[in-house]
């Protein structure tokens, strides 16, 4: 697959925190389509798998952006919780939470 955007961990950390924001505020897509944390763990169980066969050495890397996209995107569930000047912090569009 190619991307035309390189994020870092916590670039990827704050778009994952706007999509759990976005699922938190559009409740029908979750009773639509179901739970995306199901699919997430499918596709971290997919990539440590071809990881550990093709390209071992990279898997601390993959594990630890996984890592931030669950807590990142966690934390968007919740995010009527957070205080608006954390979430501007946060965000990867911060202009959304004016």
């Amino acid at each position: 697959v190619y991307h035309s955007h390189n994020y870092t961990m916590l670039e990827e950390f704050k778009r994952y925190f706007d999509i759990g924001a976005f699922h938190a505020q559009e409740k029908w897509l979750i009773e639509w389509m179901g739970s995306a944390e199901g699919e997430g763990f499918r596709f971290i169980q997919s990539e440590t798998s071809y990881l550990l066969r093709k390209s071992p050495l990279a898997l601390p890397d993959a594990l630890l952006r996984n890592f931030f996209k669950y807590v990142g995107y966690r934390l968007g569930r919740y995010e009527q919780k957070l205080p608006t000047h954390v979430k501007k912090k946060i965000s990867m569009h911060t202009r959304y939470w004016i």
